[in-house]
């Protein structure tokens, strides 16, 4: 791997553009620098280097970013969708289409 000094982020895409690239794998290289492989999810492009503590540092807090909005989002949709049940089975109650030897 080389050594890769970067004004961009890491979760930034340099092919496609997207700010969804992933580690895939990653080890300390040195004192101060950690050797990572990135991977875009959109393009499927893999990027491999080496890079400072600080760039690291800064990728995990975007990521830590990104997995709070993604719970946000997962939380969300599993109401909408537990709150559409809850009133498909009252449908169902209501017009007599759930019997008790239905459980």
């Amino acid at each position: 791997m080389s050594r890769t000094s970067t004004s961009r982020s890491l979760h930034h895409c340099p092919n496609c553009s997207s700010d969804l690239v992933q580690p895939v794998e990653w080890e300390p290289s040195g004192d101060d620098s950690w050797a990572v492989l990135l991977r875009c999810p959109e393009c499927e492009v893999f990027q491999a280097g080496v890079f400072s503590q600080a760039d690291v540092d800064d990728y995990d807090m975007e990521l830590d970013r990104g997995e709070a909005l993604l719970r946000v989002a997962y939380m969300q949709l599993a109401t909408e969708n537990m709150a559409a049940e809850i009133d498909a089975f009252a449908g169902a109650l209501h017009a007599g289409a759930i019997l008790p030897e239905d459980f």
